[in-house]
């Protein structure tokens, strides 16, 4: 639960002061996390949502490599 507070945490964050290409970075990112999704494939779905977790966590500077590998199983 920490983890996701600190991920959501991290989104608030980039919405208020993100580049101008982060959001549609993340919306692509987003996209292909759906498209897993509805393709039904629970591993490909799991590997998105973990870099997209994973990128956005180093996009914020608030966690270190370590903490990164240690909240996304990698």
């Amino acid at each position: 639960l920490q983890t996701l507070r600190a991920y959501d945490h991290v989104a608030r964050l980039r919405a208020l002061g993100s580049s101008p290409a982060e959001p549609a970075q993340a919306l692509r990112e987003h996209a292909s996390l759906l498209a897993a999704l509805r393709r039904r494939d629970p591993d490909l779905a799991e590997a998105r949502m973990r870099a997209h977790v994973r990128r956005s966590l180093r996009a914020g500077g608030l966690a270190d490599p370590p903490a990164i590998a240690a909240a996304t199983g990698q």
